[in-house]
């Protein structure tokens, strides 16, 4: 690497740092703001309160980094032709296209950066999060039965600690690819078990009842499902009969894992590319309106790291053209290009999911658009 492609870079991941911490403080006090009456009332411990939004630091770091990009660069450019170094490079020789070459790697590792964080860590984040805010809202609703109760020796840490292992009740889960129904009164996700009653019901590919386990509890070992006090019955006669009868039983005939199931009750953007692909496949009879937003947010995950790329390249265009106005106007210019993608990205991904544009579109419309005005304005550069 040269001498002058290291000072470029240098340059520019220096305000990069500071404009990433800066949006995440502004997220973190908006977040506060708008969490903090809850976090009174709960009579959130500080420390809790921290490792929340210690949390959420990758999915802050992973909204914030392209437009954190955008900033630097605009402010970079804008020093350097302040001080009209972008006029000495040029005198060497050097074009802008040239110059500006080391920005758009950066913008490249940036996207995939996003990516691999997209569907590792960022997905583990919002999840945790969510279940934080859970957990804490059931602490406070036992806390205020006990008193209501007049319960004495009340503990506010076993009330947490209650919430923190509730688990879901009853869960219905249609695996339509298998043509499987589950009915579960309750289902710890983080044990793996089903317990107070599981009924299986199997059909054919008419759609006719084929044969139903029923059972009082269930585990989730070495890949498999065990019934506990599980009763095979035959439904394909005109009566039903007990087919099988035992205290335990392996489910070879299950597909289904916890994960799975738990994502029934996740979010899109709380589960990864291989876990929402894998709910499409077991929904495919859900209609298109219920299955639109996932598979709108499917494309998402590999059209939204291309932002940073995108706005390296908006950074580039406008940079050559308003750097000489100082930095205050690169950093107005910054946030208004930001805020119109973040618009139109917003925009489309809502219409893909109310079904008026097919999800691809939905989720590839913007970075098609303004990744074209990007290339147009950088292979003008002279």
């Amino acid at each position: 690497m040269r001498i002058l492609e290291r000072y470029l870079l240098r340059e520019f991941l220096i305000p990069l740092v500071y404009c990433t911490f800066a949006f995440m403080l502004i997220m973190v006090v908006y977040d506060l703001f708008d969490n903090l009456p809850d976090f009174i009332q709960w009579r959130t411990p500080l420390g809790d309160v921290t490792w929340y939004y210690l949390t959420k630091t990758p999915s802050n770091i992973a909204l914030t980094l392209p437009m954190a990009m955008l900033l630097a660069l605009l402010y970079c450019l804008a020093m350097f032709a302040k001080n009209s170094e972008l006029v000495a490079m040029r005198a060497s020789g050097l074009s802008l296209r040239r110059l500006m070459l080391p920005y758009l790697g950066v913008g490249v590792g940036g996207s995939i950066l996003l990516f691999l964080m997209n569907e590792t860590i960022v997905p583990q984040s919002l999840d945790r999060a969510n279940r934080f805010m859970l957990e804490q809202k059931a602490a406070h609703q036992q806390q205020k039965i006990a008193h209501q109760q007049k319960k004495s020796g009340f503990d506010p840490q076993q009330a947490s600690k209650w919430a923190k292992h509730q688990r879901m009740t009853r869960l219905f889960f249609y695996n339509a690819r298998d043509h499987r129904h589950w009915m579960i009164q309750e289902f710890d996700s983080v044990k793996r078990v089903l317990t107070n009653g599981i009924e299986v019901l199997q059909s054919d590919t008419q759609g006719k009842d084929d044969w139903k386990a029923m059972a009082s509890w269930g585990k989730y070992l070495d890949g498999h499902w065990w019934f506990f006090d599980v009763k095979i019955l035959d439904l394909r006669g005109d009566t039903t009969k007990v087919v099988e009868s035992s205290r335990q039983r392996i489910m070879n005939e299950l597909s289904e894992t916890p994960k799975q199931l738990a994502a029934e009750l996740k979010k899109p953007d709380q589960m990864t590319v291989k876990e929402i692909h894998s709910y499409l496949t077991l929904h495919q009879a859900m209609s298109t309106d219920r299955l639109a937003p996932f598979r709108v947010n499917l494309y998402q995950r590999f059209a939204q790291p291309w932002m940073c790329l995108i706005m390296v390249l908006l950074a580039v265009t406008m940079g050559a053209r308003v750097g000489r106005k100082g930095p205050l106007v690169s950093v107005a210019s910054s946030l208004a290009i930001f805020f119109v993608y973040w618009f139109v990205l917003q925009s489309s991904a809502e219409l893909g999911k109310a079904t008026y544009v097919e999800p691809f579109l939905a989720a590839w419309m913007p970075n098609l658009f303004f990744g074209t005005l990007g290339t147009f304005g950088y292979v003008s550069l002279r």
